[in-house]
């Protein structure tokens, strides 16, 4: 898949908008839960960020380089509403949206370094996953398969659907799956080089993704990792 600047800032940019969208009408559902937590802000004010958010996300062309005021905003709103939570509601989600914001900004305000923009995002999204590899092939607990295992335990605190416990709760099969994902999530180094490999490699990364949605929950990493993908297309076609 062969993307210019142009065409994947214009993917990376809606596809970004939507994965906010999707977290800011989550919080909109859940402010009222959230409120018994202790948070950095008063409820008042974190409902005044989600506005200021949603608002920034109405103001975007999404069929355009988005105006560098709206993505200014959207990224110092969606900053805050991490410093609200502490950084720790959805972990990894939220930095890597905040490097997507990051790099659209670069973007929006200085178009001749969008090349550079995407490159940056291609990298960081890159080190997510080799870093990640990286860290489960260090722990024993991943190598063995345990650290999986330990999703389907009682004190877990993910509602997996019995098809999912069934079949993953088993010790070899865990096992095996736990390569799969450390060499999967390695791999990505050397798919970078090889333009068809690549495509088969983010296929497959869309449906690990959305295979961690069903599964756990983990909603905000599918749209958030997607929306990094335009940009690893474009940093292949740098190499």
């Amino acid at each position: 898949m062969n993307l210019g600047a142009t065409e994947a800032l214009k993917l990376t940019s809606f596809l970004t908008a939507v994965a906010l969208l999707v977290q800011n009408l989550e919080f909109w559902r859940l402010r009222r839960k959230l409120e018994s937590l202790s948070l950095r802000f008063c409820p008042r004010v974190f409902s005044a960020l989600l506005g200021l958010q949603l608002a920034s996300l109405l103001a975007l062309n999404v069929s355009s380089t988005s105006g560098p005021a709206a993505v200014s905003v959207l990224f110092a709103s969606t900053l805050l509403i991490s410093v609200h939570f502490r950084g720790r509601f959805s972990g990894g989600a939220d930095s890597m949206g905040l490097v997507l914001l990051s790099g659209l900004s670069v973007a929006a305000w200085w178009p001749e370094h969008s090349s550079t923009a995407l490159i940056y995002i291609g990298v960081q999204s890159t080190l997510s996953y080799l870093i990640a590899g990286v860290a489960k092939l260090w722990r024993a607990r991943w190598r063995t398969g345990a650290a999986l295992l330990s999703f389907f335990a009682k004190t877990s605190p993910y509602d997996v659907p019995r098809g999912f416990e069934a079949l993953l709760g088993r010790a070899h099969f865990a096992r095996g799956v736990s390569w799969f994902i450390i060499l999967f999530e390695l791999s990505l180094g050397a798919a970078l080089f090889d333009s068809k490999w690549l495509l088969v490699w983010v296929s497959a990364a869309i449906a690990f993704h959305f295979l961690n949605f069903v599964a756990f929950g983990l909603n905000r990493f599918w749209w958030v990792w997607i929306s990094s993908y335009p940009a690893l297309f474009y940093l292949a076609q740098t190499l």
